[in-house]
């Protein structure tokens, strides 16, 4: 997800838009839930 964070640059003059999608049987392991979290940190610094 971080990769894809460049659109974040780009949609400085060009809104965009970048969707992350979860589900419940894959998001809710230990292991995933704390890489979401991680990005969440990321987009907040």
């Amino acid at each position: 997800m971080k990769d894809s964070f460049l659109l974040y640059r780009e949609g400085e003059k060009n809104p965009k838009m970048m969707s992350v999608e979860t589900h419940a049987r894959i998001s809710s392991k230990p292991g995933r839930i704390v890489a979401l979290q991680k990005f969440i940190k990321y987009k907040s610094h």
